[in-house]
């Protein structure tokens, strides 16, 4: 979900503001990731099987894999009358390094931030998780479910469904199913399934296994990524 320019203005102003004697929380999370990403490009009217003059159809396929694993820093900044946080994150991982980017996460865990944030997918869903509204009350059962749904225009859709799988004292374990699509200038197809265990009295998600399949279309042709996104607490200032 995107700003406008006086909005986030506004945010990293009061970002800047709260954050001056120090984080009200500071969380550090370990994550490991595997991604691949596979190019499909039409062929139509190369030369196949390189002899001169002889046209084909088809295609032509490249792919290009990652995988990388580090720590994320997350810091709530400050939390609003209404449920919202200002969180800043930064990434640093063998292959992967994000600098420090401040969001604003809404209670209901729609994840706000400038044009030019440079977020990382892990980054980005573990912010989410942290909303302060993750679960839908203070009490939840075994087969619960909910949805939450970001808004865009008609063209573009992201609904994400949890449901509760299990609970063991405070710990709630759920499974995730994300749908988004676009139909604007740049195409996308997206679902993400997996699994989520959250600490009810701590209000912080523990562990997170994802696995998602990006399908795009651009200039060049077909593209799917691939990704397995994996996250785990290591540090929290608030079991000091």
């Amino acid at each position: 979900m995107r700003l406008t320019s006086l909005v986030v203005a506004a945010l990293l102003f009061t970002a800047a503001t709260a954050g001056a004697a120090g984080p009200l929380r500071h969380l550090t999370y370990s994550y490991e990731v595997g991604t691949t990403s596979v190019l499909d490009q039409p062929t139509s009217g190369m030369t196949a099987g390189g002899g001169p003059g002889v046209t084909g159809t088809g295609m032509q396929r490249s792919n290009v894999s990652v995988i990388d694993k580090g720590t994320i820093v997350a810091d709530v900044l400050a939390a609003s009358n209404d449920g919202g946080l200002i969180i800043e994150t930064s990434e640093v991982g063998r292959e992967t390094k994000k600098p420090h980017t401040k969001v604003g996460v809404r209670a209901d865990g729609a994840v706000m931030s400038a044009p030019n944030a440079d977020l990382s997918d892990e980054e980005r869903y573990l912010v989410a998780f942290m909303a302060r509204n993750f679960l839908p009350g203070t009490t939840v059962q075994v087969g619960q479910t909910w949805r939450q749904e970001v808004g865009g225009d008609k063209s573009t859709s992201d609904v994400t469904t949890y449901k509760v799988t299990g609970i063991d004292d405070q710990l709630v374990h759920l499974a995730v199913d994300r749908v988004a699509s676009s139909r604007s200038v740049k195409p996308f197809d997206l679902h993400m399934t997996g699994t989520v265990d959250y600490d009810a009295k701590l209000v912080v998600p523990t562990s997170a296994k994802l696995h998602g399949i990006l399908r795009s279309q651009n200039t060049q042709g077909y593209t799917t990524v691939t990704s397995d996104i994996v996250l785990a607490i290591a540090e929290d200032s608030f079991k000091k």
